[in-house]
C-alpha cells in the first residue's frame, strides 16, 4: 500500500529560508510555523500566527529539549517566553487557518505532546507534566488525535523525530 503525502512550504523570506517557514498539508487547515528565537517578531505579522495554537521550543544544543505548550493568542504567548525560558533556539507553532482550535482542543493536544515527547529523545522542559488527560468526549476525541497524529507528521516532516 502507497504511504504518501504532500506538504507545502512557504518562505516569507527567502534570503533567510532556513530561519523562518511555514508549513500545510494542501488538505488540512493545520498551518505550521517554523522560526528561529532571532525570528520570533517577524512571525507575529504572518496571517493566522495569533490563532489558538499548541507550540514547541526546541533546545537544539548537545541535550535535545523541547516545552510544549498552548495558547488562546498564539505567537504572542511564546513573546512572553522571551523572559522566562533561555534555553531554546527555534521555535514550531501549529494553529488552524480557520481558529477551529478551541480551548479544549489546544489542552488536549498539549496533554497529547506532553506525554508523546516524554517517550523520546527529547527531555521536557514543562514544569506541569498534565499527567491528567483533559475531558474530551468520544467525537472530540477522535477528531483531536487526528490533529495531533496531522501535527506529528508536520513536525517529523520539519525533522522533529518522535523515536527514542
Amino acid at each position: 500500500m502507497k504511504n504518501d503525502r504532500t506538504v507545502m512550504f512557504y518562505f516569507p523570506d527567502t534570503q533567510h529560508a532556513n530561519s523562518m517557514r511555514i508549513i500545510q498539508d494542501p488538505t488540512s487547515q493545520i498551518r505550521g510555523f517554523y522560526f528561529t528565537k532571532s525570528r520570533l517578531n517577524d512571525v507575529e505579522s504572518l496571517e493566522y500566527a495569533n490563532n489558538h495554537a499548541v507550540y514547541f521550543l526546541f533546545s537544539d544544543s548537545d541535550e535535545s529539549s523541547v516545552y510544549v505548550g498552548q495558547s488562546v493568542n498564539g505567537i504572542n504567548r511564546i513573546k512572553s517566553h522571551l523572559r522566562e525560558k533561555d534555553f531554546w533556539q527555534f521555535g514550531i507553532l501549529f494553529v488552524t487557518d480557520n481558529n477551529s482550535f478551541d480551548k479544549l482542543s489546544i489542552d488536549y493536544l498539549e496533554y497529547y505532546f506532553i506525554q508523546a515527547f516524554s517517550k523520546t529523545q527529547y527531555s521536557l522542559e514543562n514544569h506541569d507534566m498534565r499527567t491528567v488527560e483533559p475531558n474530551v468526549n468520544v467525537f472530540n476525541q477522535s477528531t483531536l488525535n487526528s490533529f495531533a497524529s496531522h501535527i506529528q507528521f508536520l513536525l517529523e516532516a520539519l525533522g522533529v523525530s518522535f523515536h527514542a
